[in-house]
């Protein structure tokens, strides 16, 4: 069982079998007929493995079984030849995911992709998720998270307005997970998806939102705006105060969008049937 743990920029290289770039589960010994894992408010991040399984990755002969449960981890920003964060041989044959729930995960490949995932975020696109409070170009176009070091623990900070903030799960039946996170803080009855709670030392960020706190809310900072509440994918327009067309594109929740390119500092954004009056500083 592993709690409030944090796996980051660990790699796993050689000719063969380079597998797990942070965790590889293997049941292929005489003496390892059955593992039994728990992975619990955990997070798996920047993890490179040359061949499966960025951040994980589970293999198990014939005969033998490996039980693994997920619960409130952020695994995401792994990399491998192939961008896997999670890859597993023989899912729900001789690997199984009898637990994953309040996750946040990136790719799962090979046969991870069958793995059933309760009340967790796969995100369009990671590299603009807002989930970690900075972000720094890692290898190619391939983004992780930058890794700070808080009463000497190397942790990856999650953002103010993080998605993985509140998505979690204080409770689930079978399982004690703890009540405070990695650095000690408590945990909320909502906790946050990861090793860590959202630290409050971050610069104020403007909020619009209208009036219906369940109806859609954006986000702005600078000239960077994002959105939380949208019901999928929408087509975003940004208009002049003298309703000038500005900017169309398609917007996700928790997406990051510069608006950079506008000269206008005051205008109307709209999206899914709302409008916004924001300013860009």
């Amino acid at each position: 069982e592993v709690y409030n743990s944090t796996f980051a920029n660990n790699s796993v290289e050689g000719a063969s079998n380079a597998r797990g770039g942070a965790v590889y589960l293997q049941a292929s010994f005489s003496a390892a007929t059955l593992i039994n894992s728990k992975f619990i408010n955990c997070t798996f991040t920047g993890n490179y493995a040359i061949n499966n399984g960025g951040g994980l990755c589970a293999s198990a002969y014939s005969g033998k079984r490996i039980n693994i449960d997920l619960i409130n981890c952020i695994i995401a920003y792994n990399k491998t030849g192939s961008n896997s964060d999670i890859d597993v041989w023989n899912l729900n044959e001789r690997v199984y995911f009898n637990t994953a729930s309040n996750c946040i995960y990136g790719t799962a490949a090979g046969g991870a992709a069958g793995i059933v995932w309760t009340n967790s975020i796969q995100p369009a696109n990671i590299n603009l998720a807002d989930i970690f409070d900075e972000i720094e170009d890692w290898t190619g176009s391939f983004k992780r998270p930058v890794i700070a070091n808080i009463q000497g623990l190397e942790v990856a900070k999650l953002s103010k307005y993080s998605i993985a903030s509140g998505a979690g799960v204080a409770t689930l039946s079978g399982f004690s997970i703890p009540t405070t996170d990695q650095i000690g803080n408590d945990r909320p009855s909502t906790p946050a998806i990861g090793a860590l709670e959202v630290i409050a030392d971050f610069p104020t960020r403007d909020i619009q939102h209208s009036s219906d706190e369940n109806s859609t809310r954006i986000f702005v900072k600078n000239k960077t705006i994002s959105f939380q509440g949208l019901s999928g994918a929408q087509m975003l327009s940004v208009y002049s105060m003298t309703g000038s067309l500005l900017h169309q594109s398609p917007v996700n929740n928790h997406e990051y969008l510069s608006l950079d390119h506008l000269s206008d500092n005051l205008v109307i954004v709209c999206v899914e049937g709302e409008r916004f009056k924001i300013f860009l500083k």
